[in-house]
């Protein structure tokens, strides 16, 4: 399942995301794969959305980041085009078959918001999940 979503800023990925993994993926482990360092700045804040969740951050910096997950992770990833495409080009390698959520910063897109959403099953917005027309 290929999700996305257009985001004005980290924070913005992390509440959208909060919503749908609480309301459909309750016992699921978020693993934020991020193109910058957020951790420091967010921690506490994600760490209080997400009550009674696990939730992980990797800072890509290449392919050789290593992290603990199973079949109930949820990996969203959160930067430009260009930086998810490599991060869903290293999952595929891997043949991963966990959900990833592609959270798209829509003030570094290179390409257009057509193409995005075209190349994904389902969209995903403040209201939910929504399956692409």
């Amino acid at each position: 399942m290929k999700i996305c979503a257009l985001v004005a800023n980290f924070m913005h990925s992390v509440i959208i995301t909060n919503n749908f993994v609480r309301k459909d993926f309750k016992k699921c482990k978020v693993v934020f794969i991020t193109q910058n360092s957020q951790k420091d700045k967010l921690n506490s804040f994600v760490s209080n959305y997400f009550k009674n969740k696990t939730v992980d951050f990797v800072e890509w910096g290449d392919e050789t980041n290593t992290y603990s997950y199973d079949l109930n992770t949820i990996f969203a990833v959160y930067g430009s085009d260009l930086f998810i495409a490599r991060v869903n080009r290293y999952i595929n390698m891997l043949k991963l078959s966990n959900m990833v959520i592609d959270l798209y910063d829509i003030t570094s897109i290179k390409c257009s918001v057509e193409d995005i959403v075209l190349s994904h099953d389902y969209f995903l917005n403040s209201s939910g999940i929504k399956v692409k027309k």
